[in-house]
């Protein structure tokens, strides 16, 4: 259900348009200075490469308890020149349907 837009949020990290994906709602609520700073301290300087069909589709998906906007979060691995890398990045899923997005990135992280 949210594949394209997870893929779209993905090929953003990709090409670096944290700008586009900020003023579309599709970030929050980090700038696109701080979510592009998380990326390369996360990758340690590699580039963000391609993320296979089966990475995108086996995310980790966790229900947010007493959140009052979001009911999900699912976490994306990030590829670098290496592979797989320990960072992931965070997707928050909202609980209105109606809401625009319904998805957003939350956060860029290593646990």
């Amino acid at each position: 259900m949210h594949a394209p837009l997870v893929r779209h949020i993905y090929d953003a990290l990709i090409h670096d348009h944290f700008e586009e994906l900020v003023c579309q709602g599709l970030a929050a609520p980090g700038t696109a200075s701080e979510y592009r700073a998380a990326l390369r301290s996360c990758l340690c300087g590699e580039a963000v490469r391609p993320i296979p069909d089966e990475a995108l589709m086996n995310g980790y998906v966790f229900e947010i308890g007493g959140h009052q906007s979001d009911g999900l979060s699912i976490e994306i691995p990030i590829f670098s020149e290496g592979g797989r890398s320990d960072a992931f990045m965070i997707l928050r899923v909202k609980k209105d349907n109606a809401a625009q997005p319904t998805l957003y990135l939350y956060d860029i992280l290593v646990p």
